[in-house]
Parts: C-alpha cells; sequence; structure tokens
C-alpha cells in the first residue's frame, strides 16, 4: 500500500511538472507571438508612412510636370512673340532705309552746286534752260539733267569748277578765258569740247578723254 501510495505521489509531481513545462512554453511561444505581431505592425506603420510618402511626391511631380508644360508653353508664345517683333521690327528699319535713302536723293538732288566764279555762275543762272526755277542758285537737280550745251567763251572765267555736276552734258565752249585747269572727268556724255585760248594745253586734254 506504501508503494502504491509513493508511486501516486511520483506520477502526481511528475504531471505537476509537465503542466509547468507546457505553460512556459506557451508563455514563451505567445511572447514571441506579440513581438512578432509588434513589428508587423510596425512595418505596416511603415509602410503606410513610405505609401504616403511616394503619394506625396507623386502628387509634386504632377504639379511640376504640369507647371514645366506651361511654362514650355509660355516659352513658346514668347518666342513666337520674339520672332513677330523682329520681323515688324526690319519691316520698319528695311522702311527707314528707304525713306533715308528717298530723303538722301532728295536733298542731293537739291543740293546747290558750288560754283565760286562769279562769271560763270551769272552764265549758268541767267541760262534759263539750266536755271529751270528761276532762283538765284544752280541745284543738282538741275544741272543733272541738262544734256545740251554750255558757251561761256570770252566772258573771263577764272575757274569752271561746277562744271562737274553737268554730267549730261554734251558740248562745252569755254574758249578765250582764264582758265589754269579744267576738270571734265565727271562729264561723261561729252562729246564737244572747245577750250583753246586759255592757260593749259586744250589738245592734251581733249585727247586724254577722246573728245573732238
Amino acid at each position: 500500500m506504501k508503494l502504491l501510495l509513493l508511486l501516486l505521489a511520483f506520477i502526481i509531481m511528475d504531471g505537476v511538472s509537465f503542466s509547468q513545462s507546457k505553460k512556459e512554453q506557451i508563455e514563451i511561444l505567445t511572447n514571441r507571438v506579440d513581438s512578432l505581431n509588434s513589428v508587423l505592425n510596425a512595418e505596416k506603420n511603415t509602410s503606410i508612412e513610405k505609401s504616403n510618402k511616394i503619394s506625396a511626391l507623386n502628387t509634386n511631380v504632377t504639379k511640376l510636370t504640369s507647371e514645366l508644360q506651361t511654362s514650355k508653353a509660355e516659352s513658346t508664345s514668347k518666342q513666337q512673340e520674339i520672332g513677330n517683333l523682329k520681323s515688324q521690327l526690319k519691316i520698319k528699319t528695311d522702311s527707314l532705309a528707304l525713306v533715308k535713302a528717298e530723303l538722301k536723293k532728295y536733298n542731293n538732288a537739291n543740293q546747290i552746286v558750288n560754283i565760286p566764279d562769279a562769271n560763270f555762275k551769272a552764265y549758268l543762272v541767267s541760262n534759263t534752260a539750266i536755271n529751270t526755277n528761276g532762283d538765284n542758285e544752280i541745284q543738282v537737280s538741275e544741272a543733272s539733267v541738262f544734256n545740251d550745251t554750255i558757251d561761256c567763251r570770252s566772258m573771263n572765267i577764272s575757274n569752271l569748277k561746277g562744271i562737274e555736276a553737268f554730267t549730261a552734258l554734251t558740248y562745252l565752249d569755254c574758249v578765250d578765258n582764264q582758265l589754269t585747269s579744267l576738270d571734265v572727268s565727271q562729264n561723261t556724255a561729252l562729246t564737244y569740247l572747245y577750250c583753246g585760248g586759255n592757260k593749259f594745253d586744250c589738245d592734251a586734254l581733249k585727247s586724254k578723254y577722246g573728245l573732238d
């Protein structure tokens, strides 16, 4: 009987020991599960935070892309506007150049021919075929179109300066004056030249320009 009681006592003690061991194992496993749940929750929170950041970044990228496209469109519009302004500027510049050219032409045409010799000037001004506007000067516009004869012989002229403005002149007679030189290089239409009785070699001058 004692032996049976002793054996029963051992069995009970071993069961208690076994129960305690299982409980400890369950507690350990429970702690591990809790730890894993904590890690999992932390990861979930981190993932959500990262997802929110990524979403915010995507929003910013979309906004910046839109702004960039708008800037490009505005830039293209500005470039077109600048191109139009350049075209308009060129047109106005060309027009201004034409106006300046016409103004220069007008000024040149109305420029007074410098005729320092009083006797030569008096002859030209008194010639109504030359002095068509009847003033006391000879304009370039008057001299350049005159294509007839200048006959100023024996008028005591010492300087024929101003004759170069008569680019269409065909006949010049300046015989028996006080000329020491004569320049007819600009009188490209001149065919007949009479210049004897002056103080330079008339024949040499005529030969130089092939004049009769």
